[in-house]
């Protein structure tokens, strides 16, 4: 039996929401709360931002044409763009990958001939070395061939002793699956086994020990006679994890901190204001308060800062005279922040966990033309991807906050 429907007939209702939002699992979104606060004219409309273009991910314009950002860094530095390959950006230029914006602190890699294993500073056991057999990450052909001659076949770098930790990184692949071991060999060795592919892929392996002066690829017998593997992007730096490749030839090449400023545009806030975006974090150092964001006010700043040493996210608010602030702490790599600012409150909300600290006094909470972000404050850098920076001259309520979130 066919049954068709007409525009006469009544059709049945489902009740999405009671109150406009969407509810629970199940219920037909008859439990939720409501999105009726929601002003999505102004959460979608650029005018109404404080900035003239209302993510960070349409900015992408180099500096010196008509981008709404000031990039700086005085040096080149790499990047995996969004179809994975290594890309090199010039002097001055933002670098934008699959996460958004790469942010980064400074670092040095100083392991030498980072792409030339066949080099004699590349100490090598029972493996004999081809130069520029593969096409590398980068596309070019660069990559290095290894092939294992005996039982205990590796190559390795001695460096060093770095100060605090160290991190080691390389890109590997094989024309078949295999094992292979990463060392960092000192008072204490570490070592990591992995599993190669016939994809390239970046692996890294740390260690606090500073007395670690040996950098090993292979070993433990994971290169076995006549095994083939091949390597490219030797990397050996102070850091809590790899940061972007820097290729070095004869000596060790330091990579220069990011800096990204934004201008106001004549757009003055006085009482309110919202920030809101997604980092994934890779500080670079465990110690420190790596800034997100810091913004001058008439007496002192408003802040929003990462502590690496436990994954907390701060927001303080300081007139001068003395500091407010509020911690929320995270487990994931990646956090969606929300910086809001009204009449009497400031407050912190990560991934929709949220936290309130009083404001100290009330002034005009803009002062200077360009608001840093990332790398404001000497050393207190942040490593880390930014995306869909949004910046509201208005304070998110709940309900707004709930809908920009994914």
């Amino acid at each position: 039996m066919t049954t068709t429907a007409t525009a006469e007939d009544n059709a049945p209702k489902v009740l999405i929401s009671q109150s406009g939002r969407k509810g629970d699992p199940g219920t037909d979104g008859t439990n939720g709360d409501g999105f009726n606060q929601v002003r999505k004219s102004l959460l979608d409309n650029p005018l109404c931002h404080l900035f003239k273009t209302n993510k960070l991910v349409d900015t992408s314009a180099p500096t010196g044409t008509d981008s709404d950002i000031t990039f700086t860094r005085a040096s080149t530095a790499t990047y995996v763009d969004r179809y994975g390959i290594v890309k090199t950006a010039a002097v001055d230029t933002i670098r934008e990958e699959k996460d958004g914006f790469l942010i980064e602190e400074a670092s040095t890699n100083v392991a030498t001939y980072s792409e030339q294993f066949d080099n004699s500073v590349w100490g090598k056991n029972t493996v004999t070395v081809t130069a520029n057999n593969v096409v590398a990450p980068d596309g070019t052909m660069t990559a290095d061939k290894l092939v294992g001659t005996g039982a205990d076949s590796y190559i390795f770098q001695s460096f060093a002793a770095i100060s605090i930790l160290s991190t080691a990184s390389i890109w590997l692949r094989a024309d078949t699956s295999k094992s292979c071991a990463l060392l960092l060999l000192g008072g204490v060795t570490q070592v990591k086994f992995i599993s190669l592919t016939t994809e390239w892929q970046r692996f890294e392996i740390n260690s606090t020990d500073v007395s670690n002066n040996n950098f090993i690829i292979g070993g433990y017998n994971t290169i076995a006679l006549n095994e083939t593997i091949y390597a490219w992007g030797a990397q050996i730096e102070q850091s809590l994890a790899a940061t972007s490749y820097i290729p070095t030839v004869a000596t060790p090449v330091t990579r220069i901190a990011d800096r990204a400023l934004l201008p106001v545009l004549n757009n003055v806030v006085t009482k309110e204001l919202s920030i809101f975006g997604i980092i994934s974090n890779a500080s670079a150092t465990t110690t420190g308060n790596k800034f997100i964001f810091r913004m001058p006010v008439v007496a002192g700043y408003l802040a929003l800062f990462h502590r690496p040493s436990n994954n907390g996210f701060n927001v303080r608010y300081d007139d001068g005279s003395a500091a407010v602030g509020r911690t929320i702490y995270s487990t994931e790599n990646t956090a969606y922040f929300a910086l809001t600012v009204d009449e009497s409150n400031v407050k912190l909300n990560i991934n929709g966990t949220e936290a309130t600290a009083t404001k100290l006094s009330d002034p005009s909470l803009l002062l200077a033309n360009n608001v840093p972000f990332f790398g404001s404050t000497g050393a207190a850098l942040l490593s880390g991807n930014i995306k869909d920076l949004r910046i509201y001259d208005f304070a998110l309520n709940a309900n707004e906050i709930e809908y920009l979130l994914p």
